[in-house]
């Protein structure tokens, strides 16, 4: 029975490490115990594409990795040649095996851009390369300590100088990620700050000195230090990243409709573009709007602009833009579609919407919607486009309004 038990709780937790390498799911205790511990709950205090963003600064910093690792490896062999501590040794090679690993992690996760990586994937990353960089710091500390317990002075300085060098380095470079930074820093603390205390202690083979004693409060002064700056670090950037972010937004949102505006159509049409899939281009132009706007005000024109654009977006797919490009003419950007049937549905759909009557007040108005599309082919231009679909808009409210009308024919 007991056998049984400890052979489902296995179970359970290899199927638990198979959700978190293959779709970044946490479920496991012990993951999400490390995940605390190393990463912190940043992905519920901050919007996706901000932590994302984040995840990506971490993730462009080569350079200090391998001038890091380069500095331990040096150190660790000078410690080690003076002292020939076996630890010592053990701990550089396991740096310099880490130093390796988080490059060729790095080179792995910056491969072809980072756009199209998913939210899991991301976070399964981060977390790898937060565990990555504690062991990192627990090694300095290990080669550390070694030095610090040796009867050399000058070998405990340069012991003294990798905790203090690594230290303010990690903070300066990542620190606009806490949790990750201070983690890293205790793993490092925990074996190097052992070592100093062994040596304050009466009594043992290793005294410290007046100079280890200044040195050990130097370094209590940097750590103190180091978590304070960074956390505020930290608060910075997700303030900067934040602010940037919803002036992105903004500059890309109609402030009347809250739809995409000109500039957002663009960039999703040279997104849409540039994948393989059907992309058209419906232009859409209000009938009978001008004599609501004239009646009932400005006002109500505006709350009709914005029920229609409430409409029109519930029609959309996932893929699908909608833009406001003017005073009552909107382009839809149609990504979802693969077949004629599925264009001409989608027409006929914001046709009907848009022909049912709104409320304006206490009374029902009805307005009509004509509409011109067409179809963008590989290289071509947004302007192109929207000029042939235009040509077709025209000549679907000179046939009678209400329709809705196909430049170039789907296959």
């Amino acid at each position: 029975m007991a056998a049984a038990s400890h052979e489902a709780r296995f179970n359970l937790m290899l199927t638990d490490m198979r959700h978190f390498l293959i779709q970044g799911e946490i479920r496991m205790p012990l993951l999400r115990s490390a995940h605390r511990l190393l990463v912190g709950d940043i992905t519920n205090r901050v919007p996706s594409d901000v932590y994302r963003e984040l995840v990506d600064m971490i993730f462009a910093q080569r350079s200090p990795i391998v001038i890091i690792s380069a500095v331990v490896v040096v150190c660790g062999s000078m410690i080690y040649l003076h002292d020939n501590s076996s630890v010592g040794l053990a701990a550089t090679l396991v740096a310099t095996v880490l130093g390796v690993l988080r490059l060729l992690h790095l080179a792995w996760y910056n491969r072809g851009g980072t756009t199209r990586r998913s939210f899991e994937e991301v976070r399964r990353c981060d977390l790898v390369f937060a565990t990555m960089s504690a062991l990192f710091g627990a090694s300095i500390g290990v080669i550390s300590a070694t030095a610090i317990l040796t009867p050399e002075p000058s070998t405990r300085m340069l012991g003294y100088g990798l905790c203090l060098g690594y230290g303010t380095g990690l903070v300066s470079r990542s620190g606009f990620r806490a949790h990750t930074t201070k983690a890293s820093l205790i793993f490092m603390l925990i074996p190097a700050m052992t070592a100093m205390l062994v040596i304050s202690l009466p009594g043992t083979a290793v005294a410290g000195t007046s100079a280890d004693f200044g040195v050990i409060a130097l370094i209590a002064v940097f750590v103190v230090g180091g978590f304070l700056t960074a956390t505020e670090m930290e608060r910075v950037t997700i303030e900067h990243l934040v602010t940037r972010r919803n002036y992105f937004k903004l500059a890309r949102r109609d402030p009347l409709t809250g739809v995409s505006n000109r500039l957002a159509l663009q960039d999703g049409y040279e997104k849409a573009i540039a994948e393989p899939g059907l992309v058209i281009v419906h232009c859409l132009d209000l009938d009978r709007f001008k004599p609501v706007n004239d009646r009932y005000g400005h006002s109500a024109g505006d709350r009709l602009l914005r029920e229609v654009a409430v409409r029109l977006q519930a029609l959309l797919g996932d893929r699908d833009l909608l833009a406001r490009v003017g005073g009552d003419e909107f382009i839809v950007l149609q990504c979802s579609g693969s077949e004629a049937s599925e264009v001409n549905a989608l027409s006929s759909k914001m046709v009907a919407a848009i022909s049912r009557p709104f409320a304006i007040g206490s009374e029902a108005v009805s307005i009509g919607l004509s509409i011109g599309s067409a179809r963008a082919m590989p290289g071509d231009d947004l302007d192109a486009v929207c000029a042939q679909a235009d040509h077709a808009l025209y000549q679907a409210k000179a046939s009678g309004r209400g329709r809705a009308i196909l430049a170039r024919q789907v296959a």
